[in-house]
């Protein structure tokens, strides 16, 4: 193995159901970065090739928690021969060496195993889901562990709007407060830059202040409104806006909770209202999706309708 010793080659794999970050394990989220999902594998890799020590240690569990595959080269203590642990190690360094994707190295790893060990409970799922993995992106656990604790500096921070820019008031206005039922809580001119701002969002009318500095204060105050940009003449040029669901993909949509998305969508189709999906259409079932004016989506939906 000596033409091996010029670089450690090292994989772990755990039961991330039971582990815990550590500086023993922090490679299972640091290194390869995945979870295994519906699989009972644990025990250690701990080194395929340690170029310090020159020990082999493999320790695998199936679903049950019983070893199955174990190997301490210190201890000479194993259940695999000695050319299937020569043929490990040159193959891995092998793939190691040529910048293989570290999950196909490690499915790669696992194959090699499961030829010499074919009692192994479930290895094929192990091997199924390792590869699944490389196209499943990141899993819930690994965003859990993503989030910090808000710091007390943040306790009072809020969202507060979402800003899009619109061509023409004139069909914008009419479609967020008639089609949808918003109120304009505050409009905002100016003139030497000619562009107007327009903020809506779902207030009684009646709680909309008269005092115009009292509007502005009590308007930046309402929770997730809308601003409408309209930058003058938009209106009357050829020009569109991006939505963002079309290449270069970005920004996606607004949603709109209602209490009855068939009722909603009903009306909506009555006063014309541009649908990109409805309600019984493709595989989500009881939401919708519908344009404004200027093309950009807007989901209809109710969360009891709603299933993960």
């Amino acid at each position: 193995m000596a033409e091996y010793e010029k670089t450690p080659l090292k994989l772990y794999i755990q039961d991330v159901y039971r582990a815990t970050r550590s500086e023993q394990n922090k490679y299972v989220y640091e290194i390869l970065g995945i979870y295994f999902k519906n699989v009972m594998l644990h025990g250690v890799v701990t080194s395929v090739y340690n170029a310090s020590s020159r020990s082999i240690n493999i320790e695998l569990s199936d679903c049950t928690g019983t070893v199955q595959v174990f190997c301490d080269s210190a201890k000479k203590d194993n259940n695999i021969t000695q050319t299937c642990l020569k043929d490990l190690t040159r193959d891995f360094a092998n793939s190691y060496k040529h910048g293989d994707d570290k999950i196909n190295t490690m499915s790669f790893l696992l194959n090699k195993i499961q030829k010499k060990h074919s009692n192994l409970l479930k290895f094929q799922e192990v091997i199924k889901s390792c590869r699944a993995m490389a196209n499943e992106g990141i899993s819930r656990q690994e965003i859990e562990s993503l989030c910090k604790t808000p710091n007390p500096a943040t306790q009072e921070f809020m969202f507060q709007q979402t800003m899009y820019r619109i061509k023409d008031p004139r069909k914008s206005i009419p479609f967020y407060t008639g089609v949808l039922g918003m109120t304009l809580l505050k409009q905002v001119h100016f003139a030497e830059m000619k562009f107007s701002l327009f903020f809506m969002g779902y207030e009684n009318p009646s709680d909309v202040p008269k005092d115009e500095a009292q509007r502005t204060a009590w308007a930046m105050s309402r929770k997730a409104i809308l601003e409408l940009t309209h930058n003058w003449g938009t209106e009357s040029d050829e020009s569109s806006y991006h939505n963002g669901n079309s290449d270069p993909r970005g920004y996606g949509h607004i949603g709109i909770l209602v209490p009855d998305v068939d009722a909603a969508c009903a009306r909506f189709e009555e006063q014309g209202v541009k649908f990109i999906k409805k309600p019984q259409d493709g595989k989500m079932k009881g939401l919708a999706f519908i344009q404004d004016p200027d093309g950009y989506w807007i989901e209809i939906f109710n969360p009891k309708t709603l299933k993960e």
